[in-house]
């Protein structure tokens, strides 16, 4: 290690490492890049202090990088399981979908780890055609699906923000979500989508099955999702709410100074 840098090695080292694995995981499920470098972020700031104190505590710098990396890679491990393997949830819901909607075919887009279990269940349920998984696709693919879609679901048990939610948003298609995490905040019921209880297979098909039978009532949510999305989430808009922030602590600031100063 160069003795120059900045950077020591024991912050270098779980960073490069933990930052490839949440990236690998990442775009093993189709996720954009951005996310994993975002995770990879946050991990810096808990990373760094957690080796400071191993090693204050007089443990061997070897153990202390293989302790933190260890736990980081359960914690992604877990996150990234829960996010994914909730697509069992929408084969579940099939065959309460089919004998209400017996054109009804669902598109798992993505891969993972739980890929050939979610094959097999379809196989056990024999939904045969009606279900698909094609696997990791382009960007341009994916807008296709979203126009084609009588709805997108995200059926996570956990999701912290929602990118995939904001997706469909944006493309004009009608959004189910489970009411969890950031989902719970991004979607509103009946207004610019619709909520499921996370996790219930029952819940989740009722949901469908309502976009499936109120066209009208999806188009109206899915035009408001879309204006949502372009003025909310809109990076000028953000960029004006950030500094907007950064105003309102400075004037709070200079005037805690002032008030010291009298």
């Amino acid at each position: 290690m160069n003795a120059k840098s900045t950077i020591p090695f024991y912050i270098q080292w779980p960073l490069l490492l933990v930052g490839f694995y949440v990236l690998i995981s990442m775009l093993s499920i189709g996720q954009t890049i951005l996310l994993p470098l975002i995770y990879a972020s946050l991990l810096a700031v808990l990373i760094s202090p957690l080796v400071n104190y191993l090693e204050k505590r007089k443990i061997n710098r070897g153990l202390a990088i293989a302790s933190v990396l260890a736990l980081a890679l359960l914690i992604i491990g877990g996150v990234i399981f829960l996010i994914v393997s909730q697509s069992n949830l929408l084969i579940e819901a099939m065959p309460e979908i089919l004998r209400y909607w017996p054109g009804a075919r669902l598109v798992i887009v993505g891969r993972g780890p739980a890929e050939e279990s979610l094959r097999r269940l379809a196989a056990g349920l024999g939904l045969g055609g009606n279900v698909s998984m094609v696997g990791f696709v382009p960007d341009d693919e994916r807008n296709r699906l979203y126009g084609m879609a009588a709805a997108a679901v995200v059926p996570s048990l956990y999701e912290p923000f929602g990118i995939t939610a904001l997706e469909a948003m944006a493309a004009g298609t009608p959004l189910i979500a489970a009411d969890t995490g950031g989902l719970a905040e991004i979607v509103k019921n009946g207004v610019n989508g619709w909520q499921f209880y996370a996790g219930s297979s029952n819940s989740l098909a009722d949901a469908i099955l309502h976009v499936l039978h109120s066209p009208e009532a999806a188009r109206r949510a899915a035009e408001v999702a879309r204006r949502e999305v372009l003025s909310a989430y809109d990076w000028k808009a953000i960029a004006r709410r950030t500094i907007s922030v950064y105003d309102e602590v400075l004037r709070g600031a200079a005037a805690q100074e002032e008030a010291m100063a009298r």
